[in-house]
């Protein structure tokens, strides 16, 4: 009896594949699978009217469980800190972690569905660059696109909801903030290469509405963002671990953008991940 209940609690690790890091992969976990996954990239973008640097950190931790051989649910906690550099003036602003819980359906390992809620967070007090948003929701089409090589596809849309906000002004007054929604597109190619390694490919296209301040729009606010990523990953025995580069290939402005989409200037990527099976006792 007591080695049936040891081994139902003991987990194995399955086999595993090189994974995009900005894009997701169309199948599921499966059954009785968990995985955790620690993310973190840098942004730096420089813009000449008026001259001035910005620099954003995003570092993202995931958690997912296979409920059904089709059917995950799971979260995210991300924290996001950023900073900006004009003259000799340096603001900066950070948030909590961000809660975004997720489902992800997937008909098969070639066709899925994935539908996050980003819930709502208040800009904390006293700050230069504060970082607020409403209730946002996400819905993202996956597909695995059938070629030798693992390449996949997400179109998908970014819904986003009002906040409010004093814009870094101590007791000034609070206007209602609606940021444009985000169509966006990303696409992936892996290439195995010796000693469990592989080679990243990827690219993303995002399409950002205007914001509204007041109900006034805001100049400048919309935009496009193509971003191109390079990098190599390595698994083994459940481990898979990323680095990454992305540029951005459009001549895009920061306040086009939702802060955790789109590589500016260059971004830098590293990604941990470990998965983790249940194995069914011996009969």
């Amino acid at each position: 009896m007591k080695r049936h209940l040891f081994s139902l609690l003991f987990l194995t690790t399955p086999l595993l594949q090189a994974r995009p890091i900005i894009t997701e992969e169309a199948a599921t976990l499966g059954r009785s699978t968990f995985e955790a996954t620690f993310k973190g990239s840098v942004r730096e973008d420089s813009f000449n009217t008026p001259e001035s640097t910005y620099k954003s950190a995003v570092l993202p931790v995931r958690a997912r469980l296979g409920l059904l051989s089709k059917l995950d649910l799971g979260f995210t906690l991300t924290h996001l800190s950023q900073s900006l550099e004009t003259g000799n003036t340096r603001l900066t602003g950070s948030r909590p972690a961000l809660f975004s819980p997720e489902l992800k359906y997937s008909v098969n390992n070639s066709i899925g569905v994935l539908a996050i809620w980003h819930t709502a967070l208040q800009e904390k007090p006293q700050q230069e660059l504060p970082i607020a948003r409403g209730d946002d929701y996400e819905i993202v089409s996956l597909f695995r696109i059938p070629v030798r090589f693992p390449s996949h596809l997400n179109i998908g849309y970014l819904f986003r909801g009002n906040y409010r906000s004093r814009f870094g002004i101590e007791g000034g007054p609070i206007s209602k903030v609606t940021p444009g929604d985000i169509f966006q597109a990303k696409t992936s190619l892996e290439i195995p290469l010796r000693n469990a390694f592989s080679l990243l490919s990827e690219l993303a296209y995002y399409n950002v509405q205007t914001r509204k301040i007041d109900g006034v729009d805001l100049n400048g606010s919309a935009g496009d963002a193509l971003d191109a990523l390079v990098g190599i990953s390595w698994e083994n025995k459940g481990w898979n671990i990323a680095l990454a580069t992305s540029f951005g290939l459009l001549n895009e402005s920061h306040t086009s953008f939702d802060l955790e989409r789109g590589a500016g200037d260059v971004s830098y990527h590293l990604s941990f991940s470990y998965r983790l099976k249940a194995r069914k006792p011996n009969q």
